[in-house]
C-alpha cells in the first residue's frame, strides 16, 4: 500500500459574496473588488474601477493583473496603455495604479500571493491625480 505525501490546500471558494467598495484618497468610491477564489497564501479578484486608483506599493505581496478591458497603467513613474488580454505581474516595490482608457471602466483578474493585504498598501507620489 502506497502512501501520498501530498496535502491539499484549503480553498474557499467565494462564488456570490460581496463586493467590496474601493475608496479614494477624497473618500469617494471609484470601483470595486469581488472575490472568486480566497485562501491565506493567495487570492483571486475580479477588480473594475470607473475613476483612477491610488498609486502605491506592496511591501511584500506579489500581484498579477489580467485585463478584460483596455486601460491606462501607471508603471513606476511610466504611463503604459494596457489591452484586453494584457497581463502585468507586479513585483513588491513596483509603484503602480491603473485607470480606464478607452472604455468608461477597467476590469482586471487580480491574482495575489500571498493573499492581498490593505496594510501592505503603501501610498505613493503622486496619488490620486495621476
Amino acid at each position: 500500500m502506497s502512501r501520498s505525501s501530498s496535502k491539499s490546500i484549503p480553498v474557499s471558494n467565494v462564488g456570490d459574496a460581496k463586493r467590496f467598495e474601493l475608496i479614494n484618497d477624497q473618500n469617494e468610491c471609484h470601483g470595486i473588488l469581488k472575490p472568486v477564489v480566497t485562501h491565506r497564501w493567495f487570492n483571486w479578484s475580479v477588480v473594475t474601477y470607473w475613476g483612477p486608483s491610488n498609486v502605491h506599493h506592496h511591501q511584500r505581496t506579489i500581484e498579477v493583473w489580467h485585463f478584460q478591458t483596455p486601460g491606462l497603467l501607471y508603471w513606476n513613474g511610466k504611463i503604459v496603455p494596457v489591452d484586453v488580454g494584457d497581463a502585468v505581474y507586479i513585483w513588491p516595490g513596483i509603484i503602480h495604479a491603473v485607470k480606464p482608457d478607452k472604455w468608461p471602466v477597467v476590469t482586471f483578474d487580480r491574482f495575489s500571493i500571498p493573499d492581498y493585504n490593505k496594510n501592505d498598501d503603501v501610498r505613493d507620489e503622486p496619488g490620486y491625480d495621476w
